[in-house]
């Protein structure tokens, strides 16, 4: 009896002492579960945060949904990786091939340009088709800081335009070597597809155009852009290897901030330089003449001929044969630029731009005297309004236009002109009319209708309108059609 008391006892201490543990157990296990319920609503939290930081909402078809998205906008990127050759092609405003790491990489755009021309009755143009250019323009970027670019009008030959290699280490300093712009006009540098009418205002003709220099430029501070140069040549691709420069030099003020308005700015530039281009049979003629459209010179001797003489500088304000500004030109151009998108896709632009140059002719008179300066100045204003029809076409829309230009030139000083070296003075009005239609940012037609009011002083000869012998209206007709890429 004994024995079994004490057995019963043992048990009894036993079963105490696992209750207790088993207790002490269960409440170690509740603390620990406690725990970790904390930590998993901390990591709910987060990934709650995380979701709204991406923009992905709670449910499993978000997740979905947040993944297509960015399967789409991958599949739309514009080009075509090879991590083999570490190279990438494509189309990004102009086909491009590039070094996977970005630092090598060559552009190529280019545009093509045809167009007819219709004239009245009694001018001496015929009706005709023309072209206007068959552009290619490369351009190759070396180690980000170096910058090469040919461009070259393939139309009858190739005819090299642009040829330049600059180097850029920082926006205030760049440094230009090559055939370039004469940084002067503000519309006498923009390209075939970028003005407002098809053709521009007669006076622009007094710039300089391409040739062979040294340029500095830069942009400093997001608003002032400058350039600097000087050239040695006679024009494209030519060089005339004398002691003769010519410097030019213009200023940009882009007021509402270069990076977010590029097409907005005032401009300032000058010239300065001698002279000396000749033609086929040896008339210095160098560029005092006012063209027409296409660049035809307006002729004001006996016959006047508004729109005829490709090439034919030989023409121009002179009479008598003598075509001479053989000496310094000095000039100087001011013009503003507005250009807005609005909304829905459209866009306004408007300019302004005058331009004063004064040539000083070193060549003597058929009786031995001095022949006298030739003064020029010009005014020009063009508003273009693209109303875009649909949106999700970018660049689309029809675009009416209006410009004029007044252009007036003369001897600086008429009084006590030795005789022969009188200029026959020109002062022409010029009013476009334009409607086009751009199918979307690579292809349009534009048609323009140029009324030309012409007074050629002092004049009495015979022309193709021989009801009025000082001055003639004489209205043109272009129709152009456009592709770039």
């Amino acid at each position: 009896m004994r024995n079994l008391l004490f057995v019963v006892l043992v048990l009894s201490f036993i079963f105490s002492m696992n209750f207790v543990q088993a207790q002490t157990t269960s409440n170690d296990q509740d603390k620990r579960l406690e725990a970790l319920e904390k930590v998993c609503q901390q990591q709910e939290e987060q990934i709650k945060k995380l979701q709204k930081r991406l923009g992905i909402l709670e449910t499993d078809e978000s997740y979905k949904d947040y993944t297509q998205k960015i399967v789409k906008e991958y599949l739309k990127q514009p080009e075509t990786q090879d991590n083999t050759a570490g190279i990438a092609a494509g189309y990004e405003n102009g086909f491009f091939i590039r070094s996977g790491d970005g630092k090598y990489k060559l552009n190529m755009t280019g545009y093509v340009q045809m167009g007819l021309g219709i004239f009245e009755n009694d001018t001496f143009d015929n009706n005709t088709f023309y072209p206007n250019g068959v552009y290619l323009t490369f351009d190759v970027y070396l180690l980000k800081d170096v910058h090469g670019r040919i461009q070259v009008d393939f139309w009858q030959g190739a005819n090299l335009r642009d040829a330049f290699v600059e180097y850029m280490p920082m926006p205030e300093f760049n440094l230009r070597v090559g055939q370039t712009h004469v940084p002067f006009t503000m519309g006498g540098q923009y390209g075939e597809t970028e003005g407002i009418t098809i053709w521009g205002a007669p006076f622009l003709s007094w710039a300089h155009g391409r040739d062979p220099g040294l340029m500095i430029h830069g942009l400093v501070s997001d608003m002032m852009e400058y350039k600097v140069s000087i050239h040695n040549g006679n024009g494209e691709d030519t060089l005339n290897a004398t002691d003769d420069f010519l410097v030019a030099a213009q200023t940009r003020i882009y007021f509402m901030g270069h990076e977010k308005n590029p097409n907005t700015f005032l401009h300032i530039g000058a010239i300065r330089g001698r002279d000396s281009r000749t033609v086929d049979n040896g008339i210095n003629n160098g560029t005092a003449l006012v063209p027409a459209t296409k660049n035809n010179p307006i002729n004001s001797a006996t016959i006047y001929r508004p729109w005829e003489g490709i090439g034919n500088n030989a023409g121009g304000l002179v009479a008598n044969g003598e075509e001479s500004t053989r000496g310094w030109k000095t000039g100087a151009n001011a013009g503003l630029r507005f250009d807005k998108d609005l909304d829905g896709g459209s866009n306004i632009r408007v300019e302004n731009e005058f331009m004063y140059m004064l040539w000083e002719r070193d060549l003597t008179a058929a009786n031995g005297g001095r022949l006298p300066h030739l003064e020029g100045w010009g005014y020009s204003f063009a508003i273009v309004y693209r109303h875009c029809m649909n949106p999700e076409v970018a660049g689309s829309g029809i675009f009416p236009a209006f410009a004029f230009s007044y252009t007036d030139m003369d001897n600086r000083s008429t009084d006590n002109t030795p005789v022969g070296g009188n200029i026959l003075g020109q002062r022409v009005f010029t009013y476009t009319l334009g409607l086009g239609y751009a199918f979307n940012k690579h292809m349009a037609v534009n048609f323009n209708w140029i009324i030309m009011d012409v007074e050629n002083l002092n004049v009495n000869g015979a022309k193709s309108n021989p009801k009025d012998a000082s001055d003639d209206v004489e209205h043109a007709w272009f129709l152009q059609f456009t592709a770039q890429w």
